[in-house]
């Protein structure tokens, strides 16, 4: 499961979500999946799988809940602003490949790139998503509510930004140390550069 998570690549519904006052709030779906089809919207609030409440469950234990086997079903049950009663929507789960680059556009020359997670291959998707961008004069990375993953990913993210000589990251164990820096300089150095987080970012 973690080696399908660090690839992007799993069978479930395809339903990004945050957890709040005791339920999921949608944040978003990925393109061409099951919650897609199923037009599944942002906000909407998620209080139930299979008839199992969410109130008490901790937030690691839903993508079991929402993973399974390719082509099995879970029914959740989603209250939508301006719908009178409960949404009881069934979901057919499907193999998720999921871009950790979630939204990317850009305005006044301002760039603006989401990222939902550190999975392979992190910064080549960021590559491609940045120079689709145009000509702009600055960036601001969205790193709110980003659920982590690998470290390598995140180092070779990271590099994009630095220039040669540059530490990315130290680690300092009993026996030895691991100090990782940039041998080159890094493509996107000279960009200013904004990151937002905030109590959901891992």
């Amino acid at each position: 499961n973690l080696r399908q998570r660090l690839r992007g690549e799993f069978a479930g519904v395809g339903i990004r979500y945050i957890m709040h006052r005791d339920t999921l709030v949608v944040r978003g779906v990925v393109e061409h999946s099951p919650a897609e089809r199923a037009r599944i919207e942002p906000n909407d609030r998620i209080t139930a799988i299979d008839n199992r409440s969410i109130v008490g469950i901790a937030l690691d234990s839903i993508p079991k809940l929402l993973r399974g086997k390719v082509g099995s079903t879970t029914t959740i049950s989603v209250v939508r602003r301006g719908e009178p009663n409960t949404l009881n929507i069934s979901l057919k789960r499907d193999i998720i490949e999921s871009s950790a680059i979630t939204t990317s556009f850009s305005v006044d020359s301002i760039g603006y790139i989401a990222i939902s997670k550190f999975s392979k291959p992190l910064a080549s998707e960021f590559l491609a998503a940045y120079r689709k961008l145009g000509d702009i004069k600055s960036l601001i990375i969205d790193l709110r509510d980003n659920s982590g993953g690998a470290i390598t990913s995140a180092i070779d993210l990271t590099g994009l930004f630095l220039s040669k000589g540059d530490v990315i990251v130290s680690t300092e164990g009993r026996t030895n140390s691991i100090v990782y820096d940039k041998k080159k300089d890094g493509p996107l150095r000279d960009i200013p550069l904004v990151v937002i987080i905030n109590e959901g970012s891992a």
